[in-house]
């Protein structure tokens, strides 16, 4: 899904593999970002049924 690639690119997140991405200034890690968790309306995203993870930066 391109909308949901772009605004995650422009928030500091890169595609780790398939569905998953990282933003490694913020330490945090989503899972499952695909076209069925994720609803569009107006030209907002709404994210639903994501899984995501906290990792240290230390």
């Amino acid at each position: 899904m391109p909308d949901i690639k772009k605004f995650l690119a422009f928030n500091g997140f890169e595609n780790t593999r398939r569905n998953d991405y990282f933003n490694k200034e913020l330490g945090l890690i989503l899972e499952g970002m695909h076209d069925e968790n994720i609803l569009v309306n107006s030209n907002t995203l709404f994210f639903i049924d994501t899984v995501f993870y906290t990792v240290s930066l230390a």
